[in-house]
């Protein structure tokens, strides 16, 4: 047998296997049509005829991609506005028990003031003591005293004016330099914004007060050093308050710095006033608790000044 006949046996047996795969495959697929089946198998076959002749197989044409169109985009819709609801809630008004209004006790011990620009006081307890040099027995009821002589700026705060010699020492500084009256004229005002009763001390109020219930040399201290701005330590000026050691009541500068005036009067006619205490300049041999001297009440100093009592409550 030719070659040529072996080929065209080989070719015819190919045809027909692959014929019969193509009507198996389209018998089983039911879902064809008819029509689509038939040309289908017209174009396998020119296919093989063209295979068998030689001639290459073109590739089925690819099927171009369509472009996908640009997806609109969705746009949510606005949200429906919600109106919250509003809900109600009933209001209790809570019962409330009268209280009455607190009663203003009397003050026991312990350190006040009566506005801000006021003196600090302190209250002394009532007592007895042994007053003046030869210690007759005097009782004394409790009253409130300045924890300090009255400073430049306490008495600037209410007169408008500092008339100090020593405003150089500041204003926590013992105001000086002003007569009795004119201390009179302070204390009304005071009196006036505040309410109370202030007033000078008188000897008997000021002893107690310098002594604190001691027998010491001096007021409440045998050491003039750590109490007191004297002749041995002042350099002949006025220091700031408090600026040394308090006595047994926390009263400060009862001795030294300035001279304190006082509400007692020496003569009938009240013209001369008793100060007490002693002050920058004064040596201590006169710094003793029951050391006393009067002025004249016009008469001004640079080492006078003066300390408040408050009665109570």
């Amino acid at each position: 047998m030719k070659i040529s006949q072996v080929k065209r046996v080989h070719f015819s047996a190919f045809g027909k296997a692959v014929s019969l795969a193509v009507l198996l495959g389209f018998s089983v697929t039911s879902v064809c049509a008819q029509g689509e089946f038939d040309q289908h198998r017209k174009k396998t076959w020119e296919e093989f005829e063209e295979f068998k002749n030689g001639k290459p197989v073109p590739k089925p044409a690819e099927k171009p991609v369509e472009a996908k169109q640009a997806a609109t985009p969705v746009v949510a819709p606005a949200p429906i506005p919600v109106r919250p609801v509003e809900v109600v809630v009933p209001v209790v008004v809570p019962v409330v028990t009268p209280v009455a209004a607190p009663v203003v006790a009397k003050p026991v011990g312990g350190n006040f003031r009566d506005c801000p620009e006021c003196a600090e006081m302190v209250v002394i307890p009532e007592g007895n003591f042994e007053m003046g040099e030869r210690g007759d027995s005097t009782f004394v009821a409790s009253f409130a005293m300045g924890k300090t002589e009255v400073t430049q700026a306490q008495w600037k705060a209410l007169m408008s004016r500092n008339p100090s010699k020593h405003s150089e020492c500041g204003s926590d500084c013992p105001v000086e330099n002003m007569s009795w009256e004119d201390v009179q004229s302070f204390i009304e005002i005071l009196n006036e914004k505040t309410g109370k009763q202030y007033r000078l001390p008188n000897k008997a109020e000021w002893e107690y007060a310098c002594r604190a219930g001691g027998k010491h040399r001096y007021c409440g201290t045998a050491d003039l050093n750590t109490s007191a701005w004297y002749q041995e330590n002042s350099t002949d000026i006025t220091h700031r308050v408090a600026s040394k050691k308090a006595n047994a009541f926390g009263l400060y500068d009862m001795n030294g710095n300035v001279e304190e005036w006082t509400s007692e009067a020496t003569n009938s006619a009240k013209t001369y006033f008793m100060v007490r205490g002693g002050a920058y300049y004064t040596e201590a041999d006169k710094l003793r608790p029951y050391s006393r001297h009067e002025v004249h009440i016009n008469r001004k100093e640079p080492y006078m000044g003066f300390r408040l009592v408050r009665a109570l409550p």
